[in-house]
């Protein structure tokens, strides 16, 4: 019990400051940065969906310019993937299974070359929400 009480504090800890960091890398709101998908990971463990929502019902306009050395704002697809999957979770976490589907719908319909794992969870997840 102690054990789990610690590791909950830590996860809470993590979690103000993944939303501190946010808060400096994001001039505005709508600016999706890889730390988002950290974020949801953690409020998913811990199962505090409170401070991840403002970010998941705020609709994405920009996508964070992570490569410095580029003019082109580029992002690993893995880090916009995740932030939809997760999104997607903690909206079927909270029931809310409209935005869960339109979460895991962005998912599947994201361009690539081949299927990844995270598109192959998303769309299993998805069969499980829709017949829900």
């Amino acid at each position: 019990l102690i054990s789990c009480c610690l590791f909950q504090a830590i996860i809470v800890r993590g979690i103000r400051l993944l939303l501190s960091a946010i808060s400096v890398f994001s001039p505005e709101p709508g600016v999706l940065t890889s730390i988002h998908a950290y974020l949801f990971c953690l409020c998913l463990k811990a199962r505090i969906y409170e401070p991840a929502l403002p970010f998941l019902e705020c609709p994405i306009t920009k996508i964070l310019k992570e490569t410095p050395s580029t003019n082109i704002a580029y992002m690993d697809s893995r880090w916009v993937l995740l932030y939809f999957y997760y999104g997607g979770l903690m909206f079927g976490s909270l029931g809310r299974f409209r935005e869960c589907l339109l979460m895991f719908e962005n998912v599947l319909c994201m361009p690539s070359v081949a299927a990844s794992a995270i598109v192959v969870e998303a769309y299993k997840v998805c069969l499980i929400c829709f017949y829900v």
